[in-house]
């Protein structure tokens, strides 16, 4: 009966033994599921993150920073149109007065010697003359306004089709460049991923 007791009671702890060995082994592999669902969970998060960071840096700020330089850039050259319009117009009137007031001297002095010349003749003589020089001087003063409108003109023209140059030669590079920007795109999230899984590794 002893004999019998004893292993009965042996081959209850090495049960006890193994079914405690089963259940341990089962709560590792579970552990060790559970570390590897939570790990890969969290690469596919670190993986989103990056790419939506960079998404939003190619589509967001890349194109604000763009559009911030553009908008300074164009207000710049306007500022500096309007500075340099803005002087070509005070020398313009400038000029003209000085010119005019050469003008009057030189005429006021002119008539004055003509009038000591021809203080025998008519007066209609003197006025004959007198009329063919204002009408002189009023035809070079529209010749010349006629000339900086002409001139004004030009620049406009100019300024526009300069506009249109730099508009559709800005429009090729960007489509160029998203083009190129699409392919390195594929290429560094591909790049990423891999860096990321041997990183883990």
């Amino acid at each position: 009966d002893a004999a019998i007791e004893l292993q009965r009671h042996a081959r209850g702890l090495l049960k006890r033994r193994w079914l405690a060995y089963v259940k341990w082994k089962k709560y590792e592999r579970a552990c060790a599921v559970k570390l590897q669902s939570h790990f890969k969970g969290w690469i596919d998060r670190e993986i989103m993150r990056r790419r939506k960071n960079k998404h939003y840096e190619q589509n967001v700020v890349i194109p604000s920073i763009l559009k911030i330089q553009s908008q300074y850039r164009g207000y710049v050259a306007r500022r500096n149109l309007a500075t340099l319009k803005n002087e070509w117009f005070q020398a313009s009137r400038i000029q003209g007065a000085y010119r005019c007031f050469v003008a009057m001297r030189l005429a006021k002095e002119l008539f004055r010697l003509h009038m000591l010349k021809m203080k025998g003749k008519s007066c209609t003589e003197i006025q004959r003359a007198f009329r063919g020089w204002y009408w002189r001087r009023y035809a070079y003063q529209k010749k010349a306004s006629e000339a900086a409108r002409r001139l004004y003109a030009s620049r406009i023209i100019m300024r526009g089709w300069i506009r249109y140059r730099d508009g559709r030669r800005y429009r090729a590079i960007k489509e160029a460049w998203e083009v190129e920007q699409s392919a390195e795109t594929l290429m560094d999230l591909d790049e990423e991923r891999a860096e990321i899984l041997e990183d883990l590794d």
